[in-house]
Parts: structure tokens; C-alpha cells; sequence
């Protein structure tokens, strides 16, 4: 299912790897279940097709960016992991 959303969304090739890690996060109208992957890039290009904009950023870059609160978890365990 990962491989199939990133080529509809960024017509690009992965090979997916293990899970990063999984949380739950509550907003007060919703609750989200994320699942992050590691994964490889194997195509020579990406093409948004559905966003806008992206940028490849290093774990060091994160906060210069604003992200959702459900990302957060994520995001500090990226910037752990890099240390």
C-alpha cells in the first residue's frame, strides 16, 4: 500500500523497509494512527502530483519547518536518531 500512495502522489519508486515506529494521536475531532516506514528511493525522479510544494530536508532542518502535532512523535525520534 506504501508503494502504490507514493507513486500515485509523487510517481515515484520505493523499496519499503522496516516500521520506524507507530503512534496514536488525538485531536479534539479525530484520532490518527500513523505508521512510518523507513523506505529507499529508487527512482531517478519524483513528480508531485498531488501537493504542491516538497523539499528533502536533513533531521537538522526540521524545526526551521512547520509541521501537524500528530507529526511531532515522528520528527523527534528522526532527530534522535540522527545525533
Amino acid at each position: 500500500a506504501l508503494k502504490r500512495e507514493i507513486r500515485e502522489e509523487l510517481d515515484a519508486e520505493i523499496v519499503v523497509g522496516g516500521l520506524f515506529c507507530g503512534l496514536t494521536h488525538e485531536y479534539p475531532d479525530l484520532t490518527v494512527n500513523l505508521y512510518v516506514y523507513e523506505a529507499k528511493l529508487t527512482s531517478s525522479r519524483v513528480r508531485l502530483i498531488e501537493h504542491n510544494a516538497a523539499e528533502w530536508i536533513t533531521p537538522g532542518e526540521i524545526d526551521r519547518y512547520a509541521f501537524c502535532p500528530a507529526d511531532e512523535t515522528v520528527l523527534d525520534k528522526i532527530k534522535r536518531r540522527s545525533v
